[in-house]
């Protein structure tokens, strides 16, 4: 990734099925990005769910994800190689934790949202809906950009710390990861198509994981597939996509994820 002013909404439409009972979750990203010289950008995510569940004892509710502050250092590598480094830190002002640390006391609704927009954002976002933690997440990516081709691939390490909420959330210290395989070509000079492999993978092994016999909490994998479109303005470029995506392995397979993503980036 190269060093851009950018503004981006990048929304999730999620249709799953719990015990033969369908649930469905939006999840809306918007990005801001600035790019304070040629090689390093500033960035904030902050996110907003709502969600259906799938879940006769609980009713649709509305979720507010923890803010994202980071930054991103980008060069131009020989041979049309670009290399990226991240570095971000969430918030925990998020809603969805269970707010009394003596009796746990929350709304279950709101907690219940908050877990479908992890999912929704297949499981790659999943900071911003730890709302009980501070994450530290570093993170490098590698492209390939030429002839008409990308291939680009990225690695990101999350390292969660609780600070609010123990009598709920029995992990102080907990270490996710995520990678992401990228592969898209131009049809021509305005569309181009795209394949997307989303893995995540829990490091560490929080109660959650230990106690789960069936081995779904530990990873999630999806794979998303669509077009992209490239409309060049003024002043810069608008590049909107839509993809399908589907659960292959963990929570998001069990549960038969089913997504529409809808991506508006513009960048100047």
């Amino acid at each position: 990734m190269i060093p851009v002013n950018v503004f981006r909404l990048d929304n999730a439409i999620a249709f799953y099925r719990r015990s033969d009972t369908a649930g469905y979750t939006v999840a809306l990203m918007p990005l801001l990005g600035y790019k304070f010289s040629a090689n390093f950008m500033g960035l904030v995510r902050w996110g907003l769910v709502g969600n259906s569940p799938a879940d006769a004892n609980l009713s649709g509710a509305v979720s507010v994800a923890n803010p994202l502050l980071g930054g991103i250092y980008g060069v131009k590598l020989p041979a049309s190689f670009r290399l990226a480094f991240f570095l971000g830190v969430t918030v925990p002002i998020g809603t969805g934790g269970y707010g009394d640390a003596k009796t746990g006391a929350g709304d279950p609704n709101v907690a219940a949202a908050t877990q479908a927009g992890l999912l929704a954002r297949s499981a790659m976002d999943n900071v911003l809906f730890a709302v009980n933690d501070v994450s530290v997440v570093p993170g490098f990516d590698l492209a390939y950009v030429g002839h008409r081709l990308t291939f680009q691939a990225e690695v990101t390490l999350l390292q969660l710390m609780r600070v609010k909420n123990e009598a709920t959330q029995p992990d102080a210290f907990r270490t996710n990861s995520t990678f992401g395989l990228h592969v898209g070509c131009y049809a021509t000079g305005w569309l181009s198509l795209a394949a997307e492999l989303r893995y995540q993978r829990w490091l560490s092994t929080p109660v959650a994981v230990e106690n789960d016999t069936t081995g779904v909490l530990r990873h999630n994998l999806s794979l998303a597939l669509g077009p992209r479109f490239h409309v060049k303005t003024g002043r810069g470029w608008f590049r909107p996509s839509i993809a399908y995506a589907v659960g292959l392995l963990g929570v998001m397979s069990r549960d038969s994820y089913h997504l529409i993503l809808l991506d508006f980036p513009y960048a100047l």
